[in-house]
């Protein structure tokens, strides 16, 4: 792949945003960009190199629901609604 994935917080407020950079181009990403929202990197596959499985607690802080992202577009897919299980 050509991308490098990583989380960052902010003043170790501890919302990590995921970002892509290209090893190419040294261009760096922001795919989470909303504020408040702690992103997690579930699953990588390669088996599908362009696509992956975060955790965001964009809905509410409690619980994180799980995303398929895919990391050209920035396009995130609900897969499961997490209601019950705290992190």
């Amino acid at each position: 792949n050509r991308h490098i994935l990583y989380t960052k917080d902010t003043n170790g407020d501890e919302n990590w945003k995921l970002y892509k950079v290209d090893v190419i181009t040294g261009n760096s990403t922001l795919l989470t960009p909303n504020n408040g929202v702690q992103a997690r990197i579930l699953k990588i596959s390669h088996l599908h190199p362009t696509k992956i499985l975060i955790g965001l607690n964009e809905r509410t802080s409690a619980y994180h629901d799980l995303y398929e992202l895919d990391i050209h577009t920035g396009k995130k897919t609900l897969i499961f609604k997490n209601n019950e299980y705290l992190d």
